[in-house]
């Protein structure tokens, strides 16, 4: 046979391989019974008799498979084509899928009805239901390079599982709701099958990357590689890479439609410093929402955190422990249809140790020294700082640039006029934080022969960075490091700045803030910093009355 006659024998064959699908695989979620026919494919040379003699456990099951297929003398069976078989008849050893990662909570709900939590490296069984919660992920992995994203909201039940005596491997189960992304890495044998019902339809294929969403009162079924058959209400199709399909009850699959094209990712920054982060969202005509995909690894299939936001707004990460990521981008149409991924873009999050804040002295102010003390927080996870003097706030005009291991320095001998002053931490893995504000002060010449009396504590200004636009700050000082004693919980700062009105007696305390963009989007604490108080020198006051209370001692 040369190659236009295969070319158009295939061409021939696939309307009757897709109705054989339907008519092999297809079944109402509603009629399904406890024994599931399982499709056995008929390979060339075989019948009926050889065919329950080779997968069932009696050569007289023969017989069943021809009355639940419709069979009639001569029992003729067509070769490539599809029977279904009772799962009780066959020889078949059940297997397992593992719960390779998780995030967010997720339970199993046992084959008696009880529910129990999920642990990662949990091995599920045929029968078993796998459901996520709010902001949950589950990766399951299946033994023969297949792979299943569960995301949030979904319910997801194996109904079987297992691999016959030709070492194929056949897999059903049912998405109650939610959405799911499969992924077959290698193409599947003649006789292996990956079924996927909805309260509404079901597909089948033969490796490809597929994604399933039932919405309730519709289910949409979207093909990225590869090709999908969809079969609902008695009739199929054939959907094709980049190309979606809706089901709605009782009708047949929609024809398919194009997905929206996917959206040009934004620029990211090399390191996110501060949290929340704030990523403008790209411009896309097709796309009513944008989504933003976090995962641990570079192939998408672990993820982590997802964000949604209109093309005209900006995806807000609020909260995601320190770390390397990779972050995917889809657009979703007003109709559902989601657009092919963007991606990866690697993401890194690096928010401890954060940047120094600034506790003396206050800002803006005059000097008659030639030296000042500038003190400012230590964090967590901080070796050493460094730090630069300048005479401008450019810092072109550098004085002094240099690294120390003690939160606190005082100046050399200046010259009159404005100087300037910047502090960064570095971590013991010599991560660099981004710069405190600047801390700026006049330095004023001395006038002569003219005292000058000052005292000796100033108030306590505490300046940090600033996170976001429109952003607001909570600050709190605690007596101790887990909060539990607070003495300051002041909320909704305009400012990057604080004057703390309250006294503090000398002593040792701690200092956290964090950046609120709204109320749905609150930044984590940053870890705590220490705040130490010193006791003020003694005057002439305290000493009099000291000497007072030593001459009565003596007397």
């Amino acid at each position: 046979m040369n190659g236009q006659e295969k070319k158009r024998r295939n061409h021939l064959l696939q309307p009757l391989l897709l109705s054989i699908f339907l008519l092999a695989v297809w079944l109402p979620q509603t009629s399904i019974a406890k024994d599931m026919l399982v499709p056995l494919h008929v390979k060339s040379g075989t019948n009926l008799i050889h065919l329950a003699r080779d997968y069932c456990h009696q050569k007289s099951d023969w017989k069943t498979i021809a009355n639940i297929n419709k069979l009639r003398p001569p029992y003729l069976i067509r070769e490539q084509s599809t029977l279904k078989v009772p799962l009780s008849r066959l020889k078949h050893k059940t297997l397992k899928a593992k719960l390779a990662t998780m995030r967010g909570e997720v339970n199993i709900v046992d084959t008696n009805g009880e529910t129990i939590p999920a642990k990662k490296g949990t091995l599920l069984s045929p029968g078993q239901t796998v459901v996520t919660g709010d902001s949950a992920y589950a990766h399951i992995i299946f033994p023969d390079h297949r792979y299943l994203n569960m995301e949030p909201n979904s319910k997801l039940t194996f109904n079987y599982l297992i691999g016959l005596v030709d070492q194929t491997v056949k897999i059903d189960f049912t998405l109650h709701n939610g959405r799911i992304f499969n992924k077959i890495i290698q193409r599947l044998q003649p006789n292996d099958s990956h079924q996927i019902r909805t309260p509404i339809a079901i597909t089948g294929v033969r490796g490809t990357e597929y994604r399933i969403k039932d919405q309730g009162q519709a289910s949409i079924f979207e093909t990225l590689t590869g090709k999908v058959n969809v079969g609902a209400a008695g009739a199929g199709i054939t959907l094709p890479a980049n190309q979606g399909s809706r089901v709605q009850p009782g009708a047949a699959p929609e024809k398919p439609r194009p997905l929206p094209s996917p959206p040009v990712p934004p620029l990211l920054k090399p390191i996110f410093r501060v949290l929340p982060a704030v990523i403008p969202a790209p411009e896309h005509l097709q796309a009513e929402t944008l989504r933003m995909r976090i995962t641990a690894d570079n192939a998408g299939l672990t993820t982590v955190k997802e964000v949604y936001c209109s093309p005209d707004e900006a995806f807000v990460i609020d909260s995601l422990p320190d770390g390397s990521y990779y972050s995917f981008f889809t657009a979703i149409d007003n109709e559902g249809f989601e657009s092919l991924a963007n991606g990866p873009l690697p993401l890194t999050i690096r928010t401890i140790p954060s940047a120094p804040v600034i506790s003396s002295p206050k800002e803006g102010r005059i000097s008659w020294d030639k030296q000042i003390t500038i003190t400012w927080l230590k964090g967590e996870q901080v070796d050493r700082f460094f730090y630069q003097l300048a005479t401008d706030n450019a810092f072109k005009n550098i004085v002094v640039e240099q690294e120390t291991t003690t939160p606190s320095l005082t100046t050399p001998e200046l010259e009159p006029g404005d100087h300037y002053f910047r502090v960064q931490a570095i971590s013991p893995d010599g991560f660099v934080t981004l710069y405190s504000p600047p801390l700026s002060w006049k330095m004023a010449t001395q006038p002569e022969m003219q005292s000058a009396t000052t005292t000796a504590s100033e108030p306590l200004a505490l300046r940090w960075s600033a996170m976001a636009e429109e952003c607001t700050y909570d600050l709190q000082i605690a007596e101790d490091r887990q909060f539990t004693t607070l003495l300051l919980d002041k909320k909704a700062i305009t400012t990057a700045s604080y004057e703390v009105q309250k006294h503090l007696l000398p002593g040792k305390y701690f200092v956290r803030i964090r950046g609120v963009l709204s109320s749905e989007a609150i930044g984590p604490w940053t870890a705590s910093q220490t705040l130490e108080i010193k006791r003020d020198p003694l005057g002439w006051k305290e000493v009099m009355i000291g000497v007072v209370m030593l001459g009565i001692i003596l007397l």
